[in-house]
C-alpha cells in the first residue's frame, strides 16, 4: 500500500513525472528517505566528482523548502535532456538506469550543466512546459532550481570534476539513442562524436571484410581438399586398373609359355622316341653279320654273270 505522506511534501500523491523518477530509482514508498540515503552515499564516495555532486544535491533539497521535490526536479530535468521521455515508469530505458543510480544522478547534473544553455529559447520553453505539467510545480521555481545547479556546480566542482560529467552523459545518453554532442551541442563534442563514429564504422567494415575473407579461405580450402580427394581417388582407381591389366597380361603370357613348353616337350619326346627306335634297329643289324655277308656275295655273283654276258670290248 502506497504511503501517501511520504510521497509529496504537501501530503498529495506524486505527479506522473515524479512517479516515473520514483520507478527509475526504485525508491519504494518512502521517496524522502530514499533521497536522503542517496545524498549520503554520494557525499561519502571516494570519487570527488560524485561526492561534490552529492553536496549540491543536498543544498538544493534544503535550500528551496520543497523537500525531496527539488531533488526530483533536478533528476527529471537531467533525464529529459539525456533523452528519456519519462512517459512511463516501467519502460525498458527505466530498467537500464537502475544499474547505478549514483552515476545516473551525475549524468543528470552534467546534462543540466552542459545541455541547458545549449538549447534555444524555444527548446527551453518547451522543456519547462513538460516539467511544469509533469511535476505540477511552477515554471519559475523550475527555472530557479536549474539556475542554482549551474551556478553552484561552477562554485563547488573543479574543472576536472565538471569535465568528468561528460563520461556520465555519454554513457547514459546512449541508452536513449543520443550522443554526447546531442546533449552538449558543443562543436568539440560534435567533432569527437564524428571521429568516434568514423573509427566505429571502420572497425565494423574491417571485421566484416575479415569475416568474408575468412569464409572465402574456408570455402577455398574445402574445394582444394575435395579436388585433392578426387585426384587421389582417380589415381588410386587408375593404379588399380593398371594392376588388374598387368595381372591379366601376366596370366596370358604364363598360359602361352605353358602351352609352348608343352608342345616343345611333346615334340622332343617324339624325336627322342624315334631316335631310340632307329638306334635300336641299328644295334640289331650289327648283331647279325651273316645277313650282310649273304647280301654281299649275291651282289658279287651278279656282277660276274654280267661280265660273262657282256664281255669287255678289246
Amino acid at each position: 500500500m502506497l504511503n501517501v505522506a511520504n510521497l509529496h511534501p504537501a501530503g498529495m500523491v506524486l505527479s506522473s513525472m515524479a512517479t516515473a523518477i520514483q520507478g527509475i530509482y526504485n525508491m519504494g514508498t518512502s521517496v524522502n528517505e530514499f533521497i536522503d540515503d542517496h545524498i549520503d552515499l554520494m557525499k561519502k564516495s571516494e570519487n570527488s566528482t560524485v561526492s561534490k555532486t552529492g553536496r549540491v544535491l543536498e543544498m538544493a533539497k534544503f535550500g528551496f523548502g520543497l523537500g525531496y521535490m527539488s531533488s526530483v526536479t533536478i533528476i527529471a530535468t537531467g533525464q529529459l535532456l539525456l533523452g528519456n521521455t519519462l512517459a512511463a515508469a516501467g519502460t525498458v530505458a527505466t530498467a537500464v538506469t537502475l544499474t547505478n543510480p549514483i552515476a545516473m544522478t551525475c549524468a543528470a547534473f552534467g546534462a543540466i550543466y552542459y545541455g541547458w544553455n545549449a538549447l534555444s529559447d524555444a527548446e527551453r520553453n518547451e522543456l519547462l512546459d513538460k516539467l511544469r505539467a509533469g511535476l505540477e510545480i511552477g515554471v519559475e521555481t523550475i527555472k530557479a532550481i536549474i539556475a542554482f545547479v549551474v551556478k553552484t556546480t561552477n562554485e563547488i566542482l573543479s574543472p576536472e570534476n565538471i569535465a568528468e560529467f561528460k563520461g556520465f552523459i555519454k554513457t547514459y545518453a546512449a541508452k536513449f539513442g543520443r550522443s554526447l554532442s546531442d546533449v552538449t551541442g558543443r562543436m568539440v563534442d560534435i567533432l569527437k562524436d564524428a571521429a568516434e563514429q568514423t573509427v566505429k564504422k571502420s572497425s565494423e567494415i574491417y571485421e566484416s571484410t575479415a569475416g568474408v575473407l575468412s569464409e572465402v579461405a574456408t570455402q577455398t580450402g574445402q574445394v582444394a581438399s575435395s579436388a585433392a580427394e578426387a585426384t587421389s581417388s582417380a589415381a588410386k582407381s587408375a593404379l588399380e586398373s593398371t594392376g588388374a591389366m598387368l595381372g591379366t597380361t601376366s596370366m596370358a603370357v604364363k598360359g602361352a609359355v605353358g602351352k609352348a613348353s608343352e608342345a616343345a616337350s611333346e615334340t622332343a619326346k617324339g624325336l627322342y622316341v624315334r631316335t631310340v627306335d632307329a638306334a635300336q634297329q641299328l644295334k640289331t643289324s650289327k648283331a647279325k653279320p651273316g645277313l650282310l655277308a649273304v647280301d654281299t656275295s649275291k651282289a658279287v655273283a651278279d656282277e660276274e654273270v654280267a661280265k660273262d654276258i657282256h664281255p669287255p670290248k678289246v
